[in-house]
């Protein structure tokens, strides 16, 4: 089965977070998966530590790769053509990224 980690799966994953449902640990590290991950996950990391929103994640972009590799996950490259589609995409009030004008993460 093919499968698209999301950034924060990928961080739990390296991390050996407790936050990291079993049943997505199994299918992480099942051999008959294949675990995606993308480029845009590496650039949305780099900018949460730069903003030190993960103070715990001290691992490098290039820690992050090696460790993914090694784990057998695949990156998938960013192409223009990605970001056309996005406006596709629909934004649900309950996504932890999503912040609405009038709502305040302060």
């Amino acid at each position: 089965m093919l499968y698209l980690a999301d950034t924060q799966i990928a961080i739990w994953f390296q991390l050996n977070d407790k936050q990291l449902e079993a049943n997505i640990y199994d299918i992480l590290t099942n051999p008959g998966n294949k675990i995606f991950v993308s480029d845009i996950s590496l650039y949305e990391i780099a900018v949460k530590k730069k903003i030190n929103k993960l103070p715990d994640f001290v691992a490098t972009i290039d820690d992050i790769v090696l460790v993914a590799k090694r784990d057998k996950f695949k990156f998938l490259p960013i192409a223009h053509k990605h970001f056309w589609g996005y406006d596709l995409v629909p934004f649900f009030n309950y996504h932890k990224d999503w912040v609405s004008p009038t709502h305040s993460t302060g």
